[in-house]
């Protein structure tokens, strides 16, 4: 979702892949460059982005994952924390905090909801459901299950390797 957002907007990614088989899933969806694991960090980033340094990096995974987006960093730039889908701890290395100046928050969407105005919350909604009304971006639906099947659902959306998202389907009125 990230990336069909970004995209929409006009924002620049480099996107970091474990598997080089998810590299064309995200380029489909937006993503402008795709890294395998292995292959990302600070040189490759500077070769991508011509040589201008990365202000802020996403992070859904956690784990190693954390320390090589946060070395990629410009000095004085951004690791904004948003998931823990590899279930490890972040690890980092302290020079990059200390000496790059770097920094790590978190970010936690119910608590951005909780403490955002109704106007902006409004205002995201409007965001949102425009782009999803356009098809712009396109969201990739893996499967669907009925409400009554939500132990289903969660099983299949704690799966590695899906390539869209799981729904919950209530009956029609």
């Amino acid at each position: 979702m990230v990336i069909k957002f970004a995209h929409a907007a006009g924002i620049r990614t480099i996107n970091v892949v474990r598997r080089a088989e998810r590299a064309d899933e995200l380029l489909a969806l937006g993503a402008d460059h795709v890294l395998i694991d292995a292959d990302a960090g600070t040189e490759r980033t500077a070769e991508l982005t011509g040589g201008v340094a990365v202000a802020l990096a996403l992070d859904a995974v956690g784990g190693r994952a954390t320390g090589s987006l946060l070395s990629a960093l410009a000095p004085g730039g951004v690791l904004v924390s948003y998931g823990d889908m590899s279930g490890q701890p972040s690890v980092t290395n302290p020079a990059d905090l200390i000496f790059g100046r770097r920094s790590i928050r978190g970010f936690n969407v119910g608590d951005w909801f909780a403490n955002a105005t109704p106007a902006a919350i409004a205002d995201l909604y409007g965001t949102i459901l425009g782009q999803l009304v356009a098809g712009d971006p396109p969201i990739p639906i893996e499967a669907t299950y009925p409400l009554t099947d939500t132990e289903s659902a969660l099983r299949h959306a704690a799966e590695d390797g899906r390539a869209g998202k799981i729904l919950l389907v209530g009956s029609p009125l």
